[in-house]
Formats: C-alpha cells, structure tokens, sequence
C-alpha cells in the first residue's frame, strides 16, 4: 500500500484535473457541448469530451505531480488569455508553498523522469484512450475508476467547498465573442520565474491572494507601458496535511 502522505497527493492530483477541466467549462474556453457534467467530492464538475484536450491535462497534471514529489513547486497557475494579443484575462493560482517534501525512501521504485520544465508538453493522438463511465455521474479514467474513492472525508468536505466556491466565483460570468487559451504553469521553489507546461510565454507575475491592486506592465526595454487594475478573490484554502494550499482567482 502507497504510504499515506503519497495517498493525499494523489487525491490533490484528482482534484487540480477537476479543478482545470471545471474552469474550462465555466470560462467557455471550449464549446460546452465538448463537455460532460460529473459529480465529483458531491458537487457538479465538468470532464472534457475530448480525448486530445482530456489527455493534455492528464499530462500536465502529472507533471505537477512529479514536481510536488520532489517539493520543488511554490504556485500552480491556470492561465486563461486571449489568443489574440496574449492578454491575460484571469488566473487561477494554487499557493502550494506550505506543502511537505514527501521524504526519498518513500519516492524509491516511483518512475519520476527529469525533464526542462520549460519544454512543453506534446499532444497526444487523436486516437487515444479516455473513457467516460455509463453514467456520466461518475468522473474517472480507463486507469483509475471513481477519481474520489478513497479520500478522507475530511479533504473529501474541503475539495468539495473549494470546487463549491469555484462555481459561485464564475458564475456572474458572461462569455464574449473573443477567442482564449489557456496555459497551466508552475513557479518553482528554486526559481523565481514561470515553467509553463503547456505552450505559449505568458511571464509570472506574483500574485497576492485577495483586494485589488494597480499592476505594472513594462515594454521590452523596460519603461513601463500601462497600468492595469487586478482583482483578487480568494476561492478557498485547504488543510490536510501533507497538502496545504490556498487557491484564488486574479481578473485583470
């Protein structure tokens, strides 16, 4: 059996691909047909149809995971922005910084390969495999089945109000005729820059979890350009050791 602090890593993994796939629903980056509705810790989240987009969040999210393993990571980001222009619009960002380095001996036999963090991920093939249970009640993957068995009850009630939390922030939202994207990255203990993980150069900026504030933005030669106001909100914070991480929402 995987000792348990790994265990609470695992169900945080479940968690941010929920957490990512939701966001793309609600900030319709994707047509909402592309979408199915899951229940998820008791609450309502949306998995993405697409076996391309399906798999490319898997793999970004597994990056992460192999990050936190080695305790490396400070912030996660979900980065939504217009794909044209590059502006960003919003940011999801996970203050992961509190978490605790899983000791080695209990890493030993895990399969974490090394690789640039600023090299993006690859599509995988159209022809690659995510199913879907027979009631699309049930979030889970061919290689895992409910995505929620097994979390304490406690986290369990914590995920559930983040993700709770998560719909009530978005849903004054009113889609636009413009065009987004969106890029997950990490910024790392040892490293004050962004690692995107997915494609794309958006540079991080930090960020602060609540109030509003006036952000600086710079030309190439660095004299600023413009200012422009950032809101942030806090979504919630969750405690469950090893894992303890505070998420918020950035509108710009």
């Amino acid at each position: 059996m995987s000792p348990p602090s790994i265990d609470v890593l695992e169900h945080f993994k479940n968690f941010l691909f929920a957490y990512v796939s939701t966001v793309l629903y609600l900030r319709s980056i994707y047509p909402p047909e592309m979408f199915v509705e899951a229940t998820f810790h008791n609450t309502s989240v949306y998995q993405c149809r697409s076996l391309v987009l399906c798999e490319y969040i898997i793999d970004a999210v597994e990056e992460v995971y192999t990050s936190l393993l080695r305790g490396k990571v400070k912030r996660i980001g979900i980065l939504i922005y217009t794909t044209e222009g590059m502006q960003a619009v919003e940011r999801h960002v996970f203050d992961v910084s509190a978490f605790r380095i899983i000791e080695s001996n209990m890493r030993k036999g895990m399969q974490c390969e090394e690789r640039d963090p600023l090299s993006p991920i690859s599509l995988v093939s159209a022809g690659a495999e995510v199913s879907f249970a027979s009631e699309p009640s049930i979030l889970q993957t061919t290689k895992q089945g409910r995505l929620d068995e097994d979390t304490p009850p406690d986290l369990s009630e914590q995920f559930r109000a983040a993700l709770i939390m998560l719909v009530n922030r978005c849903k004054s939202y009113t889609p636009s005729a413009t065009s987004y994207s969106f890029h997950i990255y990490m910024e790392l203990k040892s490293d004050e820059n962004a690692h995107l993980l997915t494609q794309g150069s958006e540079r991080w900026v930090s960020a602060h979890s609540h109030g509003t504030e006036a952000e600086e933005n710079s030309t190439d030669d660095g004299t600023d350009s413009h200012k422009k106001e950032r809101v942030s909100k806090v979504i919630r914070a969750v405690n469950y050791p090893p894992i303890s991480f505070e998420v918020w929402v950035e509108t710009f």
